[in-house]
C-alpha cells in the first residue's frame, strides 16, 4: 500500500479508460475516450461504481480529519514536503491506489493460505516473490481489468483449492462478466473444467445450473447499470468489446510487438524467476516421468492459467505489458514449484537432514534483490509526472476564466488523471507529433472513431493555457513552441528530473544502484532530462 503511490502509472489506458471516467462520476469533469462513446460503448460503468463509493468514503473522511490528520496519514502513502496541504482530489486518488493495493495484499494472503495446505515451503516462497517483484509492484495498485482479474484469480484458485466450488463459481462470474474484460474468464477455464470432470453428472448440473443463474443474475445488474450510464440505453459492452477485438485489425490500430517484447517485460518485471515460471509445465512432466508427480490441484491452479494465457495472448500482434497482470501471481507460484523441484533433481537429494530441505529458497534471493532494485530505478526515474502534477493540484482557484487549462503536447499520455488538477481546470491538447485520437472532455462536443483517426475538435489554442506541462529534452520540445516568441510571458513554476532513457547505459537504465549510480551521473553514462511547469504570467489565482 505504501508503494502503491511511488509507483509511476505507466499506461495511458489506465488514466483515461478508467480514473477519467471515476474523476467525471465524482467530480463531474474527466477526460472521455472513444471506447465511453455510446456508439460504441466498450467499457461497462459497473466497473467504476465500486471505486466511486470507495471515494465517497475517502471524501467524507476528508471533511473529519484535521490538515495535520491527513498530512500524518499521506505520509505513509507519498512523498511531499507539506502533506497537509493536499486537496481533496489528490487526496481521494491516493487513498483510491492504496485502496487497490490493499485488496490485492488480502487477496495474496487468501491464495497463500489455501497454498500453503498443499506446501508450506512453495507458498512462502510463493509470497516472497509476489512481495519483492517488480510486477506485483506495477500491477498491485493499477486500476486496471487486468489487475482486477489477478485479484479474482486469486481467490478463485485459493477457493478451488480449498474445493470450495460455489465460492469459485462466484467469484469466476464477477470476474468474467463486471469487470469489462470478458477475457480474463481464460485464467479460470483449467479450474473450472477440473472442477467438471472430478463431480458426478447430477452434480454436474447442479453446477452448471449455479453458473447459469449466477451469470443472468450479475449480468442484469451490469446491464441495468449501463443503462443509467449510457443514456437510457441496452447494451453490453462485455459483448462489444468481444465483438470489437475479433474483428481483423481491431486492436492493431494501437501497436504491434513481436513475441519477445512478454519475455523482456517479464524479465524485466521478475527477473530470472520469470524463466523458472515458463519452464514449470516441462519439468511437471519431467518429474511424473521419474516417478515424482506434481500435486494436480497445484498444477490446474497454476500451470494451466498461466500456459492457457500465454497461448492466447502471445501470438495476438497488439502487446501490452498490463495483459500479464492476470497470470503474474501464477508464474510467481509456478517459480516457486520449479524451484522446489529443481532442487530436489540436483542439491537436495544429498542433505537428509529435513530441516534443510528448504534451503531451495535461498536461490530466490538473488532474484528478489535484482527485483527491489528495479523497482527503486522505476520510483527514482519515472515518477517525474507524479511530483509535477502534483504541484498543479495544489494551486488554487481561478480568479479569472480567461485560461482555465493545464495543456501538454506528446506528453499527453503521461498524464495522471484529473484528480491532480487545480479546480475548475481541465486537461488541453496542443498539436504535436502525435496523430492519432485523443480524448476529450465529458459532455463536450466532438465526434469520436474507432479507426485511431486523429480528431482535430481536440486542440486549444495556447492562450487557452493556464499551464503547460512538458518534458524538455533539450532539442526544441514541442511545447515550449508555442511559447517561444511571448516567452516573456511564461513562469516556470516547478521541474522535477525524468531518466532520459536514450542516454543512459543498459545497466542504470534497468537497475538503481546506489552509490554507482551517482558516480555514473557525474561521468555522464547517467543523464536526466527536466519534467516542466509554465505558468501563464498574466492568470490570475485566488
Amino acid at each position: 500500500m505504501a508503494c502503491a503511490n511511488r509507483m509511476p502509472i505507466t499506461d495511458c489506458d489506465e488514466v483515461f479508460n478508467y480514473w477519467e471516467p471515476l474523476h467525471y462520476r465524482i467530480f463531474g469533469s474527466g477526460m472521455q475516450t472513444w471506447e465511453y462513446a455510446p456508439q460504441y460503448a466498450l467499457r461497462t460503468y459497473a466497473y467504476i461504481l465500486p471505486m466511486k463509493l470507495f471515494a465517497t468514503a475517502y471524501q467524507l473522511l476528508f471533511e473529519l480529519l484535521s490538515p495535520h490528520a491527513r498530512g500524518y496519514l499521506l505520509s505513509f502513502l507519498i512523498d511531499s514536503t507539506d502533506n497537509t496541504t493536499v486537496p481533496v482530489r489528490m487526496w481521494t486518488f491516493c487513498c483510491l491506489r492504496a485502496t487497490l493495493a490493499g485488496i490485492t495484499a488480502c487477496c495474496e494472503l487468501t491464495f497463500l493460505a489455501a497454498l500453503e495446505r498443499y506446501n508450506k515451503t512453495v507458498a512462502l516462497a510463493t509470497g516472497i516473490v509476489l512481495l519483492t517483484s517488480t510486477g506485483m509492484a506495477h500491477a498491485s495498485g493499477a486500476y486496471l481489468p487486468s489487475s482486477t482479474i489477478m485479484c479474482f484469480w486469486l481467490v478463485c484458485a485459493a477457493a478451488y483449492l480449498r474445493s470450495n466450488v460455489r465460492a469459485f463459481i462466484g467469484t469466476a462470474v464477477v470476474a468474467t462478466l463486471a469487470v469489462g474484460w470478458p477475457f480474463g474468464v481464460i485464467v479460470f477455464v483449467p479450474m473450472g473444467l477440473h472442477i467438471l470432470i472430478r463431480c458426478t453428472t447430477l452434480q454436474m448440473v447442479k453446477i452448471l445450473s449455479w453458473t447459469a443463474l449466477w451469470a443472468v443474475v450479475v449480468q442484469a445488474i451490469v446491464m441495468v447499470i449501463d443503462y443509467n450510464h449510457y443514456d437510457g440505453k441496452w447494451l453490453s459492452p462485455t459483448a462489444n468489446i468481444l465483438l470489437y477485438n475479433t474483428k481483423q485489425g481491431g486492436d492493431e490500430l494501437y501497436g504491434v510487438e513481436p513475441a519477445s517484447y512478454y519475455l523482456k517485460n517479464l524479465l524485466l518485471n521478475f527477473s530470472y524467476t520469470s524463466l523458472l515460471g515458463l519452464v514449470s509445465l516441462p519439468l511437471a512432466s519431467i518429474m511424473r516421468f521419474v516417478g515424482k508427480p506434481w500435486q494436480v490441484p497445484l498444477v490446474v491452479s497454476c500451470v494451466g492459467p498461466l500456459y492457457l494465457w500465454l497461448s492466447v495472448v502471445v501470438p495476438r500482434p497488439h502487446k501490452e505489458e498490463r495483459f500479464l497482470f492476470a497470470i503474474y501471481p501464477s508464474l510467481a507460484a509456478c517459480a516457486a514449484m520449479t524451484c522446489e523441484q529443481l532442487w530436489i533433481l540436483t542439491f537436495g537429494r544429498f542433505v537428509k537432514k529435513e530441516k534443510f530441505q528448504s534451503l531451495w529458497i535461498l536461490l530466490l534471493v538473488p532474484a528478489c534483490i535484482m527485483s527491489i532494485s528495479r523497482t527503486m530505478a522505476l520510483r527514482k526515474y519515472y515518477t517525474a509526472p507524479l511530483s509535477v502534477y502534483s504541484t498543479l493540484a495544489q494551486q488554487p482557484q481561478l480568479a479569472t476564466k480567461d485560461a482555465s487549462m493545464v495543456c501538454t503536447c506528446g506528453e499527453w499520455h503521461r498524464f495522471p488523471s484529473s484528480f491532480y488538477l487545480p479546480p475548475n481546470f481541465q486537461l488541453g491538447f496542443l498539436p504535436s507529433s502525435f496523430t492519432g485520437q485523443l480524448p476529450k472532455a465529458f459532455g463536450s462536443n466532438g465526434a469520436f472513431n474507432d479507426k485511431n483517426k486523429e480528431e482535430k475538435d481536440r486542440y486549444v489554442s495556447v492562450e487557452h493555457c493556464a499551464f503547460l506541462v512538458e518534458l524538455d529534452q533539450g532539442d526544441d520540445p514541442e511545447c515550449l513552441r508555442y511559447i517561444h516568441e511571448n516567452k516573456q510571458n511564461w513562469n516556470k513554476i516547478a521541474q522535477v528530473s525524468y531518466l532520459d532513457a536514450a542516454k543512459t547505459s543498459m545497466l542504470h537504465r534497468i537497475l538503481y544502484l546506489p552509490g554507482l549510480h551517482e558516480k555514473a551521473v557525474s561521468n555522464g553514462s547517467v543523464q536526466y532530462n527536466d519534467y516542466v511547469v509554465y505558468k501563464q504570467v498574466k492568470i490570475d489565482l485566488q
